[in-house]
């Protein structure tokens, strides 16, 4: 049975990941590591043509040169995806994993940095050894990188693809007798949702606005069929709520008149 992460927003909307496994992380990086070895040869050969062919150079400069350019291009393959593709590398895309912060949200620069940084402790005295002994440990499936980055990795969920002959419905539009509805606890939980939305993982955001969409189905007295697709319904419905508000708000006043 796998593992699973529960986040409860500050929308009060638990939000459930299932932890990945030791088999598909190691999968993942087995992939990884196969990319980063013909990476890694390909520059090497390069190297050394560069070394005996342009420079003169052999021996001691060349294994130094060598050692240096495979400690670059690890770091620079990890820290680099993870960075640009929002916490995968193609091995981790490849599988649907994904890191994240323990909190549910993206993963930012600084915590891969250190998660990758650990890499070289979780690996020793060999064969990850000891990050494997802690995804075994770890009630979250973290290595000792994940625990000082702060860090899980998730499985995502698969994505369906849209058909073309059944495109999505557009998102509802509110009249002001519904929107008027909305309580004022309700109308803060939209607020802090649409003011953070731009900050959340696709999948997280999804996850959030469909435990909102349930709970403002029930105050609007609509049916959560109505209310879909949930974060572009939430997005129409705090527009239509700006716009309602709009005439309410008080005008300046011109001295000079």
């Amino acid at each position: 049975m796998s593992r699973q992460l529960v986040v409860v927003t500050p929308e009060n909307v638990e939000v459930t990941f299932d932890l990945a496994g030791l088999g598909t992380r190691f999968l993942a990086s087995l992939m990884d590591y196969v990319l980063v070895g013909l990476v890694m040869l390909a520059l090497i050969l390069l190297l050394v043509y560069a070394f005996a062919n342009l420079l003169g150079l052999t021996g001691t400069w060349l294994v130094a040169a060598c050692i240096l350019l495979g400690f670059m291009v690890d770091w620079c393959y990890f820290i680099g995806f993870e960075s640009g593709w929002r916490g995968q590398t193609p091995g981790k895309r490849r599988m649907g994993l994904r890191v994240l912060r323990a909190g549910g949200f993206p993963v930012d620069r600084r915590a891969i940095i250190i998660r990758n940084f650990m890499r070289a402790v979780d690996f020793l005295p060999g064969f990850y050894s000891a990050g494997v002994v802690s995804i075994f440990a770890s009630s979250q499936n973290q290595r000792l990188g994940d625990m000082a980055a702060g860090t899980v990795v998730v499985r995502e969920e698969a994505e369906t693809a849209e058909h073309p002959l059944h495109p999505q419905p557009a998102p509802a539009r509110f009249p002001a007798d519904v929107v008027s509805r909305l309580s004022p606890d309700g109308a803060e939980l939209l607020r802090g949702y649409m003011g953070r939305r731009q900050d959340l993982d696709d999948e997280v955001r999804e996850r959030i606005a469909t435990g909102l969409i349930r709970l403002f189905a029930r105050q609007l007295d609509l049916p959560e069929a109505a209310l879909h697709p949930p974060d572009a319904s939430l997005m129409s419905l705090w527009s239509d709520r700006e716009a309602q508000l709009a005439p309410l708000e008080p005008k300046g006043v011109d001295l000079w008149n």
